[in-house]
């Protein structure tokens, strides 16, 4: 295993040779994926009108699911309209692990000076039961809700009182559905690990899983330390696919903290390699000289960033589990041809990473 050198942004994968783009082209326009329409139930705003024309479903008694229709709730400020500065969406259910993932996303908003976005979702009276629930349900859960998004808006305001607080109730058929139907023209999407139910620790794979693997751009899952002041950012580089946008986002991030960034690249040779003799230390530099060619224009583009490259014959998981441990974010890719799916490297982070995890997948 070779040494840390002061220079250079990696993103993670075992056995990856394919040649990297020199210079990365500016950063073009999110291309918006397909998103399930949520209709708007416009609730009192203090000021400014809210974007979305407003539609009343009727109460539904058997059959599927009515759409989604979102709620904004009482708030201080008017919605984000487009066009503007891409707010910071983060999904809260009450739960202690959400509690967190709030106050991380405030974090992140106030320091890239973006407005957040904080969203509930309300599903439906048990999706197979016969009837539309017991009387009043609805009303019961979108006023638990409400209180719930005023709870969050107020743990955000106190960590940063001058921070633009937007929220979002909405009704769909699951979590999943109902963070995406806002998804589309976000910076990123912050989740706790897991959340509240019946069974607690299946949360994380029915809603911040599925969302890493399905969501364009970045999914943050808070886990770990959300705020561990390490001053330390960690990108997971791999060379089979373009680093393009693991790399922008892990720059910006660095940047925004003022923090050192370690970019790492793990490899491990095939059995058919080291019995047909393969050179391995041949196979170090020429690795080493992929992440550095790939950095160079990173490093030319934000001098003010400090770079570490580390690259390691093991794997990737293990090597960014054990840098997350003294980081303040771990960012990762996820390979396109997985898809809506995540890879063996970003699911086990998300699983066991010690800090919190940005799943990047490129937005077109």
């Amino acid at each position: 295993m070779a040494g840390s050198v002061e220079h250079g942004p990696v993103q993670h994968g075992p056995d990856e040779h394919a040649p990297v783009e020199q210079a990365p082209a500016e950063p073009g326009p999110a291309e918006p994926g397909p998103v399930r329409r949520a209709s708007v139930e416009p609730g009192p705003v203090e000021h400014g009108p809210v974007r979305r024309a407003s539609v009343e479903p009727g109460p539904v008694e058997r059959g599927p699911v009515r759409r989604a229709s979102v709620e904004p709730a009482p708030v201080e400020h008017a919605p984000v309209e487009p066009g503007s500065v891409e707010p910071v969406l983060v999904g809260t259910d009450g739960s202690p692990a959400a509690d967190r993932a709030v106050r991380w996303a405030a974090d992140d908003a106030a320091r890239h000076r973006r407005p957040l976005l904080v969203a509930h979702v309300v599903e439906p009276w048990l999706h197979d039961w016969p009837s539309a629930g017991p009387p009043g349900r609805d009303d019961v859960a979108a006023e638990r809700g409400r209180a719930l998004l005023a709870r969050a808006r107020d743990l955000a305001r106190e960590r940063h009182p001058e921070l633009a607080v937007d929220v979002r109730l909405v009704r769909e058929s699951s979590a999943h559905h109902g963070i995406r139907s806002l998804a589309d023209g976000t910076y990123e999407v912050v989740l706790g690990h897991r959340g509240l139910g019946g069974f607690a620790g299946l949360v994380l794979g029915s809603t911040s899983l599925h969302l890493a693997g399905d969501l364009r751009g970045p999914v943050v899952v808070v886990r770990g330390a959300a705020d561990p002041g390490a001053d330390e950012i960690v990108a997971g580089l791999g060379l089979r696919e373009s680093p393009m946008s693991v790399l922008a986002y892990a720059f910006e991030a660095a940047a925004a903290r003022r923090a050192r960034l370690r970019v790492v690249h793990a490899w491990w040779p095939t059995r058919p390699d080291l019995e047909a003799g393969a050179d391995l230390d041949g196979a170090q530099a020429a690795f080493r000289d992929h992440v550095t060619a790939a950095l160079e224009p990173w490093r030319n583009r934000r001098p003010e960033v400090k770079v570490v490259e580390d690259v390691f014959r093991g794997h990737p998981v293990e090597a960014l589990l054990t840098r997350s441990a003294e980081a303040d974010l771990v960012v990762v890719g996820r390979r396109t041809r997985t898809g809506p799916h995540l890879g063996s490297v970003s699911h086990g982070l998300i699983q066991q990473a010690r800090c919190p995890v940005a799943v990047v997948r490129p937005r077109r």
